[in-house]
């Protein structure tokens, strides 16, 4: 059992780590939240994947492993987890928060740094993003739905 003991001032209780994988294939997503300086504006870029399979890790007490198992998301990030894999993903949608309080301009401008073909919104390879168009990776948050198998590590 991969066990260890914490202590926050109310006692011990022990905590499990647990591999977390999805319940029904498809049902695993990744929200990668990049920003950037824009004619002088903050913008922040959300880029959502589906993943056919994903593995992590959480660390969780014995006693949060109900609730965890019938959580509908269970966000990853909220519980010490740790990304292990993700396999077969494609894009499921690409979000610029706020879009409409830029101006005509700015969103021109906000266009054509995000997307390769503007018309079709196909969105440049993360690659470009960042290192030609001055994106930054923030954070990802991992999603799961629609239930997930917890096996305790030992």
């Amino acid at each position: 059992m991969s066990e260890f003991t914490t202590d926050n001032g109310t006692g011990s209780s022990p905590m499990i780590c647990y591999s977390v994988s999805a319940e029904h294939k498809n049902s695993t997503y990744t929200n990668e939240y990049y920003s950037n300086t824009i004619c002088g504006k903050l913008v922040i870029l959300v880029i959502t994947t589906v993943w056919r399979w994903g593995e992590f890790t959480i660390t969780i007490s014995e006693g949060d492993k109900d609730e965890i198992e019938n959580m509908n998301p269970l966000i990853i990030n909220d519980h010490s987890g740790e990304f292990i894999s993700t396999e077969n993903g494609w894009p499921y949608s690409t979000e610029i928060q706020n879009i409409t309080s830029y101006t005509e301009e700015e969103q021109k401008a906000i266009y054509e740094s995000v997307y390769q073909d503007i018309e079709h919104k196909n969105v440049n390879n993360p690659c470009i993003l960042e290192d030609e168009n001055g994106w930054e990776l923030d954070n990802t948050i991992y999603e799961i739905y629609e239930g997930v198998v917890l096996e305790e590590l030992s």
